[in-house]
């Protein structure tokens, strides 16, 4: 029965119990092992509540977020990040981030924060996102004690293409103001200097 009990464990169903009715060696083992049992399904249902309401907490942001493994295979990616990489409808944990994220500059980021595994920020293009531009900040998924290992990378999208684009119109305006500016200047500098050279005692020409 015991055995039976911990096959069944193994194969998922947490909380299994086992009776003998006698308070020899064996109801003990039984005891012992009813304890294990209740403590092994009430810290899984804890995980898995921890689990779904980190799920829920990163689903809601409205940036991008997308969670790969050492492998950079996906472990985490939120719906902003679906729709920006046509992944809508699909379930892509599990498969490699290349092949929804064809960004060269993803992959340089992926690849220098695996080596150095410490943040990074870069600012890439997003073609598939319609040429949009995003300031990507990547940082390195580590185990909760100290000096544990890197597990893989998180890492947040921000949409900066407005503002990219007023900076755009602000050199523009500049230019063109400058440019709109340079004729009447050059010729109040030629009059100021034609002043400054004499002609302003000429009433005439002053």
């Amino acid at each position: 029965e015991l055995s039976s009990a911990t096959k069944r464990i193994a194969s998922g169903y947490y909380g299994e119990k086992i009776y003998t009715g006698t308070e020899d060696e064996f109801g003990e083992l039984a005891r012992s092992f009813n304890t294990m049992s209740d403590e092994l399904k009430g810290k899984l249902e804890e995980t898995s509540a921890q689990n779904t309401q980190m799920n829920a907490i990163l689903s809601s942001v409205l940036n991008p977020v997308i969670a790969v493994d050492r492998d950079l295979r996906i472990l985490f990616i939120n719906g902003s990040a679906k729709r920006i990489f046509g992944a809508e409808g699909l379930d892509p944990k599990g498969r490699f981030i290349l092949d929804f994220v064809r960004s060269s500059s993803v992959q340089e980021a992926l690849t220098a924060l695996m080596k150095t595994n410490e943040p990074t920020v870069r600012e890439i293009e997003m073609t598939a996102a319609g040429r949009d531009v995003y300031n990507v900040y990547a940082n390195p998924i580590r185990e909760f004690k100290e000096g544990g290992r890197s597990l893989g990378v998180v890492m947040i999208f921000q949409d900066i293409t407005e503002i990219r684009k007023l900076e755009i119109m602000r050199k523009q305006f500049v230019a063109n103001v400058s440019h709109e500016l340079k004729t009447p200047l050059t010729s109040i500098k030629g009059f100021v200097e034609t002043l400054r050279g004499g002609a302003v005692e000429d009433v005439r020409v002053r």
